[in-house]
């Protein structure tokens, strides 16, 4: 109930994309939970992290075929809440024995080969000891057993234990981590000394660390991250719509000399900003993304053709708007937008195929024959959005 996909027997000896995938919801010992401690640290049940974490994996098998190499293996630990009952039983529970034995068999399999992919990703409650720390929470944090961070995972010792060594000559070099969680210090923790995690694996000092292994956080240090209740977490929804095309950027040419686009680690870096901002603007929220780990601009999923940009076309002066007829013409002489006059509503909005456009303007009364605008050429730059302003007279 933890390897919900495997496609090992079909790839044999070639390399593939390794996930690890994490949501929880469900906290028995926190706020509203079925037994929960005296001091719950003021943390409570969550409604859409499992749900988020279940869609990473549906996105992995969605794309399978467009990641940089096949989708080989997805584990997964889902804990949900009452919300998420759609979610009861699909995979085992995100506790830290199923934690620490699905990471050993993600390892194992990463380390086949050096061309193999590897990609983790949590969704729920996180909380930190440092500006640099980013602990996540499992099932059953705070359980009164042991130390308060018994039942926690942080994240710097399984990027560690991932990282190349003797006995690990081949594990996968390219690794995308995904947090999405809060990284906030709760007070509580200021009361003792530094207190430690569940450790995932050993931090091994042998090898040389060449991996491209960037991070991306959901929020930065002492912020929270957001959540659509029941629904989603803010950070999967940009994600996966930056994933699927939002965040998508020119991968050069193939040997045919043919272009290829997809999504690469500066492209998601770009686009994740832009489309938090746009996400915090229509939902009111707050959210403050953040990088970490080892950047290259690796390829992380093909697309099937060039990516759709968001496109604001204005005409100068507003007035002439009223008597602008549009067309938009790509390169292939086809055309792509025709507006009569007026040109309503105005700025003109439309989402388009990145390339390059002849932008048509006529006039059914232009005040002059100087207000006449025959044809511009315009470059629709890769996601998120391109703004065009043509000056009339």
């Amino acid at each position: 109930m933890t390897l919900l996909f495997d496609d090992r027997p079909a790839l044999g000896a070639n390399p593939g994309v390794h996930a690890l995938v994490i949501g929880v919801s469900s906290y028995p010992f926190l706020i509203g939970g079925a037994k929960p401690v005296a001091n719950p640290w003021g943390m409570g049940q969550l409604t859409s992290t499992a749900a988020s974490a279940f869609k990473m994996f549906e996105w992995l098998k969605r794309t399978r075929a467009q990641l940089p190499v096949p989708l080989a293996t997805c584990r997964v630990l889902l804990s949900p809440s009452p919300q998420e009952a759609h979610l009861n039983g699909v995979a085992d529970e995100a506790t830290v024995a199923n934690m620490l034995a699905a990471a050993n068999d993600w390892r194992n399999d990463a380390s086949t080969d050096r061309d193999n992919v590897t990609l983790f990703y949590f969704a729920g409650h996180g909380v930190q000891r440092t500006k640099e720390d980013a602990v996540m929470c499992l099932r059953d944090f705070l359980e009164p057993l042991g130390s308060s961070l018994r039942n926690a995972i942080d994240l710097a010792t399984v990027r560690a234990g991932m990282s190349p060594s003797k006995t690990r000559q081949d594990i996968a070099r390219t690794q995308f981590y995904f947090v999405d969680a809060c990284r906030v210090q709760p007070s509580e923790l200021k009361e003792f000394e530094p207190l430690e995690t569940t450790a995932v694996f050993n931090k091994d000092l042998s090898g040389e660390d060449d991996r491209c292994s960037p991070i991306f956080y959901a929020s930065v240090s002492n912020h929270a991250a957001a959540a659509i209740p029941g629904v989603q977490t803010l950070f999967s929804q940009a994600l996966i719509e930056c994933l699927d095309g939002d965040a998508g950027d020119s991968l050069g040419d193939d040997p045919q000399g043919d272009p290829m686009w997809g999504v690469s680690v500066g492209g998601l870096n770009r686009g994740l900003m832009k489309k938090v901002d746009q996400l915090n603007l229509r939902l009111g929220g707050d959210q403050i993304l953040t990088t970490g780990g080892q950047f290259s601009d690796a390829t992380i999923r093909r697309l099937d053709g060039p990516p759709l940009v968001d496109v604001t076309l204005a005409v100068d002066p507003d007035d002439a708007a009223q008597f602008s007829a549009l067309r938009v013409v790509a390169d292939a002489k086809t055309v792509a937008v025709t507006q009569p006059p007026p040109l309503a509503p105005h700025p003109h909005t439309c989402r388009l195929p990145a390339g390059i456009y002849s932008i048509e303007l006529s006039f059914a009364r232009p005040p002059s024959p100087a207000n006449f605008v025959d044809s511009q050429r315009f470059k629709v730059a890769v996601a998120p959005r391109s703004d065009w302003k043509v000056k009339v007279g």
